[in-house]
C-alpha cells in the first residue's frame, strides 16, 4: 500500500502495543455512512451482525497538524478493495486490498484553517457498495510564541525569559551543557543563563559514563569540536571514530536518557561522505571546529520552550531527545513529505535558520500528544557476521565484504515502536538514499510493522547531498511511525560498500 507521499514510501498503520486502537476517538459511525447488505458477497453470514463500513479514525472534525492516517472498519461485509479520496480529487489517494484498510494523507502544505473531506469507498465485484466521509481541519503545527506584532522573530533569549516569568515555558533550570574539548569551543552563556556548564571529560575518554549522563530527568546537550588522528595519519570526526570502536549502544542509551551530543564533521563530509552509517542518536554539523555551536544553542532554546508538564512527560518516557531530533529535522523542510525524504536527513547538517521554528514546534507539544518512538529489531539477515557493523533500536549499519553480486537481505520489525499515550501508530518505510532500482522493500504484514529489505551493491557515485555534490556508496532505508499528531524521529537501516572504514 502506497501513501499519499513521495515515491518509494511504504506507509501502513496499526495500533500501538499499549492497547490503543483505531476507533477509540468515538466517531459517530452512523453519520454519512452508506452500506448495502444485499450486495453480492456483502454479508459474511453473521445473522446477528449488521453490516458496517465507516471511517473510525480520525474522528469527524479532527485537527491535523500535518498528516493523518484514515482508517476504515468493515464488519459483516466482503470487499475487494477500499478506495480513499481527498476533497474533490477524482484519483484515489490509496487503493487498499487487505482486510485492514487505511490511507495516509499529507496535508502539511495546505493552508492553516482549511477544511478537507476524506472519503472512503468500498467495492465488491467492481461496484461501489459502501462509502463514508469525514471532514478534518488543518491546524497550526507550531505555537506563535516569540513573534512580534509585525510577525517577525523576537530575540529568543529575551522572549523565553519573559515567558518563563509568566510560567508559559519550562526554561533551562536543571539542563546542562557538556563541553568535551577543553573550551576549544564554548557556549555563549549570556544566551543560556540558567544552563549548568559542565566539563565531564575530554574527547571520547569516559564518554557517557559520568553521573550527570545517567539521570534522564537532568537533560544534557554536549559537543566536542575535535577530530581523532588515526594510524594512517588522517583526522576523522570523533563520532565516526567512536562508532567504529564500539560506542553505538552508548550513544543510544544517552539518546533515550535525555542526553544528546553534537560534533563537527571536520573532513568526513566534504567531497565524499565517509560515513558508513546514518544515525539519529547524534548529529554532525557541516564544517570544522565551532560549526556545531549554533545547533547546540538551538537545542537548548527548544528545551527551554517546552511546557513544564510536556517536558516531564518526555523525560519520563525516554522521548525528550528523540522529540527534539524530530523537531530539528522537520523544521528544516516545508512539508511532511519532505521530512520523509533525503532533504531532512544527512550525515552532516549545514546551517539552516530554524531556531524559532524548533522553539514554536516544541512549545506546542502537549503531554498527551507527544512524538512517538520508532524501535527496530533485526529478525533475520543474510549479512555475514563480519559485515554487521552495529545494531541498535534506531540504527542498523552493515558493510559489504566481497561477493558484490549477491544481494543482502534483512527482515526488520518495527513492532516495538510505541506512543507514550498509547495512540494508534502508522508505519512508514522510506528509501532515504540510494538507487531505488537496487533497493527492494517488501512488507511482510498488512500493517507494515515488519519489512524485508534487500540491498544490491551500490557503486560509488556523485550525488547531491545537502545541496552539494558528494561521492557516496551509502544506501539508507528510513523507518518512521506516526500517531496522527507527529512523526517520530527516524530510525535507519544502512548498507555501505565503501572501502574506507
Amino acid at each position: 500500500m502506497f501513501a499519499f507521499l513521495a515515491a518509494a514510501v511504504f506507509s501502513l498503520s496499526a495500533c500501538s502495543d499499549g492497547g490503543g486502537k483505531a476507533g477509540d476517538a468515538g466517531t459517530d459511525t452512523d453519520a454519512d455512512t452508506d452500506t448495502d447488505s444485499d450486495a453480492d458477497g456483502g454479508s459474511d453470514g453473521g445473522a446477528d451482525t449488521d453490516p458496517f463500513f465507516g471511517i473510525v479514525s480520525p474522528e469527524e472534525g479532527f485537527g491535523v497538524l500535518g498528516s493523518v492516517n484514515a482508517v476504515v472498519e468493515v464488519n459483516a461485509m466482503e470487499l475487494d478493495e477500499v478506495r480513499f479520496y481527498l476533497d474533490e480529487s477524482a484519483d484515489a489517494g490509496c487503493v487498499d486490498e487487505p482486510s485492514y484498510f487505511s490511507c495516509f494523507f499529507d496535508l502539511s502544505a495546505e493552508e492553516v484553517g482549511s477544511i478537507h473531506e476524506i472519503t472512503a469507498v468500498g467495492l465488491q465485484g467492481g461496484d461501489e457498495v459502501a462509502s463514508d466521509s469525514i471532514t478534518v481541519e488543518r491546524i497550526a503545527a507550531q505555537s506563535d510564541i516569540c513573534t512580534d506584532t509585525d510577525s517577525g522573530d523576537e530575540v529568543l533569549v529575551t522572549c523565553l525569559a519573559d515567558l518563563l516569568g509568566d510560567e508559559l515555558v519550562v526554561g533551562n533550570v536543571g539542563d546542562s551543557y557538556d563541553n568535551r574539548d577543553g573550551d576549544h569551543t564554548s557556549l555563549n552563556t549570556a544566551n543560556h543563563p540558567d544552563v549548568t556548564y559542565l566539563h565531564l571529560g575530554y574527547g571520547y575518554e569516559g564518554f557517557g559514563t559520568a553521573p550527570e549522563n545517567g539521570d534522564p530527568l537532568a537533560p544534557l546537550i554536549g559537543n566536542a569540536s575535535l577530530c581523532v588522528t588515526a594510524d594512517a595519519g588522517w583526522c576523522e570526526s570523533m563520532v565516526r571514530f567512536m562508532l567504529r570502536y564500539g560506542e553505538p549502544d552508548t550513544f543510544y542509551d544517552l539518546y533515550t536518557g535525555s542526553n544528546f551530543y553534537w560534533f563537527p564533521e571536520h573532513t568526513d563530509h566534504d567531497a565524499e561522505d565517509l560515513a558508513y552509517y546514518m544515525v539519529p542518536f547524534t548529529n554532525c554539523s557541516q564544517g570544522s571546529s565551532g560549526s556545531e555551536m549554533d545547533e547546540v544553542e538551538k537545542w537548548l532554546y527548544a528545551l527551554a520552550a517546552l511546557r513544564p508538564e510536556t517536558k516531564t512527560a518526555l523525560e519520563e518516557s525516554g522521548l525528550l531527545m528523540p522529540a527534539l531530533q524530530m523537531a530539528f529535522r522537520r523544521t528544516r523542510v516545508a512539508t511532511d513529505s519532505e521530512y520523509m525524504s533525503s532533504s531532512a536527513h544527512a550525515n552532516a547538517f549545514d546551517d539552516v535558520d530554524n531556531a524559532h521554528e524548533m522553539v514554536r514546534m516544541c512549545n506546542l507539544m502537549q503531554p498527551d500528544r507527544l512524538p512517538p518512538m520508532v524501535q527496530l529489531e533485526v529478525i533475520e539477515e543474510t549479512w555475514a557476521a563480519g559485515e554487521q557493523e552495529f545494531t541498535t533500536p534506531v540504527a542498523v549499519a552493515r558493510h559489504w565484504e566481497g561477493d558484490e553480486g549477491t544481494p543482502r537481505v534483512m527482515t526488520v520489525s518495527a513492532a516495538g515502536s510505541f506512543d507514550a499515550a498509547d495512540l494508534p501508530l502508522s508505519y512508514h518505510w522510506v528509501i532515504v538514499r540510494g538507487d531505488p532500482e537496487l533497493i527492494r522493500l517488501t512488507p511482510l504484514d498488512e500493517l507494515g510493522t515488519e519489512m524485508e529489505i534487500e540491498f544490491q551493491w551500490h557503486a560509488a557515485e556523485t550525488i547531491d547531498i545537502g545541496g552539494t555534490d558528494r561521492i557516496s556508496t551509502l544506501a539508507v532505508v528510513g523507518a518512521f511511525v506516526h500517531n496522527d499528531v507527529y512523526f517520530s524521529a527516524p530510525a535507519f537501516v544502512t548498507s555501505s560498500t565503501s572501502d574506507d572504514l
